[in-house]
C-alpha cells in the first residue's frame, strides 16, 4: 500500500489573516518555528506566504506594515490526506514548490513539506523512480 500524505504531513502549521502585516506574520512564523504561514481570508484559505517571500518583499522595499494578503501565493496547489505521497513529489517537481497545503474540503488539515518527503524517501517509504512501486500499485 502506498504511503499517503496523511502519513507524512504536519498538523502543526502557522496561519494568519490576510490583513496581518509582514512584521506580524514574520513574528508569528518565528514564534511557531515555521517557514510558512497559510494566509486566511475570514477563516478561508486564500494563499501561502513563505519566509523566502518575506525576504523578497523586504528586498523590494515592502513596508513591514504591508498586508500579507497582497504578497502571498494565491494559486494554491493542494493535496488531500488520502493522496499518495508520490503525487506530492510530482507536484513539487512540476511547480517548483517546497510546501503544499493539505485540505479536506475547505478545511486546512496539514502541510506537507519537501523535507517530509525527503525523510520518507530516505526511509524507503516513497520511491522517486520513473515507474516506482507506488505507480505500479495504481496501474
Amino acid at each position: 500500500m502506498p504511503t499517503t500524505i496523511a502519513q507524512l504531513m504536519s498538523t502543526a502549521f502557522c496561519t494568519v489573516e490576510r490583513t496581518a502585516t509582514v512584521a506580524q506574520t514574520a513574528r508569528t512564523m518565528i514564534d511557531d518555528d515555521s517557514g510558512e504561514a497559510v494566509v486566511l481570508d475570514d477563516g478561508d484559505v486564500m494563499g501561502i506566504l513563505t519566509d523566502r517571500s518575506i525576504v523578497r518583499a523586504v528586498a523590494a522595499h515592502a513596508s513591514p506594515e504591508h498586508p500579507v494578503g497582497d504578497l502571498c501565493t494565491e494559486d494554491l496547489v493542494v493535496l488531500s490526506p488520502q493522496d499518495p505521497a508520490r503525487e506530492a513529489v510530482r507536484i513539487m517537481e512540476r511547480h517548483a514548490l517546497l510546501r503544499l497545503p493539505v485540505m479536506v474540503g475547505p478545511d486546512l488539515v496539514g502541510i506537507v513539506r519537501l523535507s517530509d518527503l525527503v525523510t520518507a524517501i530516505e526511509r524507503g517509504q516513497v520511491s522517486v523512480g520513473a515507474r516506482d512501486t507506488e505507480d505500479a500499485a495504481h496501474a
